[in-house]
């Protein structure tokens, strides 16, 4: 019998604070005004870094899809580049062509 009642005071222990482990808590075990403050902010901040972490993977995926087309880019306004070139080249000469003609002879040819 002694012990049986030794294993029974042994599974009721009791915690510093003077409570039994595993009883229910008291009111002053409860989240105090100071503790719910805290955890409010928290859930801010987490929601926060949340978005921001949000925002970068975005950020990060636009400039790797850009980036793949930039080879793309480069070649069109390349291409628009010498076009545009080329045709202002031409205007040029048809320019030239008119004065040196108009120097020469003194009149603009018909």
């Amino acid at each position: 019998m002694a012990l049986r009642e030794a294993a029974v005071h042994l599974s009721s222990a009791v915690h510093l604070s003077g409570a039994a482990v595993g009883a229910a808590p008291t009111p002053k075990s409860a989240l105090s005004g100071v503790t719910l403050l805290l955890v409010i902010a928290a859930l801010f901040v987490a929601y926060g870094l949340g978005y921001s972490h949000a925002r970068f993977r975005r950020a990060t995926s636009d400039y790797k899809a850009t980036k793949n087309t930039l080879s793309g880019l480069r070649k069109l306004i390349l291409g628009t580049l010498t076009t545009t070139v080329g045709r202002l080249a031409l205007v040029l000469v048809v320019i030239a062509v008119t004065m040196g003609w108009t120097w020469s002879t003194g009149h603009p040819p018909r």
